[in-house]
């Protein structure tokens, strides 16, 4: 699923390329971001 990585590492890779910091699991993948909310404020202000 796009913006779900297998590992950890690529989720937190993401994460600073949108300019955020951390990762959390969702079942067996990992998101960037620390949580789901500021994932969803992060990309509102993306262009």
């Amino acid at each position: 699923m796009r913006g779900m990585f297998a590992t950890k590492a690529e989720a937190e890779k993401r994460a600073a390329e949108l300019n955020c910091k951390g990762a959390f699991q969702m079942e067996s993948l990992w998101i960037p971001s620390a949580n789901e909310r500021a994932l969803h404020d992060v990309l509102q202000k993306a262009p």
